[in-house]
């Protein structure tokens, strides 16, 4: 998954077969210079076949049917197809919102800490850009968000979860806020969200000042194809159209996320194996005395006194990770993408040498926990 951030893009999608650049390697490293990425979460076997399948007829004819990947949104969604409208990736997504909404004189309320690129495109309208920040990482103050709503706040966006902290709102936070959001519309950015089972998408209906971003990167696997899509009512998609010109997807983007539709069995299995991982790694972190936190979008924060040493432990065993540093609260902070299947003792072998206190002074310990979730499928229909 690209991670967009105010201090640059940072390829928080990657792992690499030769490890990728962490920020804490020499100048004269040729792996500054030659890096080899490997995506964290790759398409699935049918998303690849289906772009196959046009290589081999040159790309000259294929059977394409918007409507039935409109129908198949649809469905994934529990929404109807004219409260959807696809975009090439969540990032062209918000800059269409931000098009058709901001101008000079308004103003666009960010809820802190964010690492979407909303800020650049609001800045690129010169209207007032107003920050706010939660009193901790780990928390969204909906109350000092509605406090700052105004006449001139057109738009407040606010990311489910938020990252790099992986906040999520609940559902009668949400309501609290859209309730008391006056003439702001509401953007809920969901394009890192793993874990559907916390999406608001049930609030679209109800609540016509709310935009919702969803995308087919990260775990869905097309970091390559960008598709994103906004769920609104559909007198703001309307609305919306007067900018879409040149947002939609590519042909091949819309043909990959058709695929992902039709695999979400595959995929399904792909996060319920990622949030095992998720919560092995936690356990087995916090036994060595660090401190470590799940994330809804598939990452694992880990806190640590030398950050520089863990990103070259994690370098060292190919393993992506991105400092935190530039985020306010996080200057201790690494965040590491969750990749499914063997990724656990992969990283744990970084650390193979590091015991927790109580070892290093002789004491053994009484016991050791594991800790394996059971799996838990997400039905297509009830995604969301």
């Amino acid at each position: 998954m690209t991670i967009p951030t105010e201090f640059g893009r940072n390829g928080v999608r990657g792992a690499a077969k030769t490890p990728a650049r962490t920020g804490v390697l020499s100048s004269n490293d040729p792996a500054r210079t030659a890096p080899v990425f490997r995506p964290t979460w790759p398409p699935t076997q049918k998303v690849l076949e289906a772009l196959k399948n046009l290589e081999r007829d040159d790309f000259l004819s294929f059977v394409y049917d918007e409507n039935e990947l409109y129908r198949s949104i649809s469905e994934f969604c529990g929404l109807p197809e004219n409260y959807i409208q696809t975009y090439a990736g969540a990032d062209v997504a918000l800059e269409a919102v931000c098009r058709a909404y901001l101008e000079p004189g308004v103003e666009i309320l960010i809820a802190l800490p964010t690492m979407s690129r909303i800020r650049h495109h609001a800045d690129s309208f010169g209207v007032r850009i107003r920050r706010i920040n939660s009193p901790t990482p780990f928390d969204i103050n909906v109350d000092s968000l509605i406090t700052h709503i105004n006449d001139f706040t057109r738009l407040l966006y606010i990311g489910q979860p938020s990252l790099p902290g992986g906040v999520l709102l609940n559902e009668s936070e949400a309501r609290y806020l859209l309730d008391n959001a006056g003439r702001a519309m509401v953007i809920i950015d969901e394009s890192a969200l793993m874990m559907r089972q916390y999406s608001l998408t049930s609030l679209v209906r109800k609540y016509h000042n709310l935009f919702i971003v969803r995308a087919f990167d990260g775990v869905y696997g097309l970091d390559a194809q960008p598709f994103g899509f906004i769920l609104s009512h559909p007198d703001n998609l309307k609305f919306l159209e007067r900018y879409h010109l040149g947002h939609s997807p590519h042909i091949l983007a819309d043909i990959a996320a058709a695929a992902v539709l039709a695999d979400m069995d595959r995929i399904d299995e792909r996060i319920t194996n990622i949030h095992e991982n998720m919560l092995y790694l936690t356990v087995r972190l916090r036994s060595k005395n660090m401190t470590c936190r799940m994330t809804p979008s598939g990452h694992i924060l880990i806190k640590t006194e030398n950050p520089d040493v863990i990103m070259k432990r994690l370098y060292r065993h190919g393993i992506f990770s991105l400092s935190l540093a530039a985020f306010e609260h996080f200057e201790n902070y690494i965040m590491v993408p969750v990749e499914a299947d063997d990724f656990s003792g992969r990283l744990m072998a970084a650390f193979e040498d590091i015991s927790p206190p109580d070892e290093q002074r002789g004491i053994t310990a009484r016991a050791r926990i594991t800790l394996k979730a059971k799996s838990r499928r997400v039905r297509p229909g009830n995604a969301l």
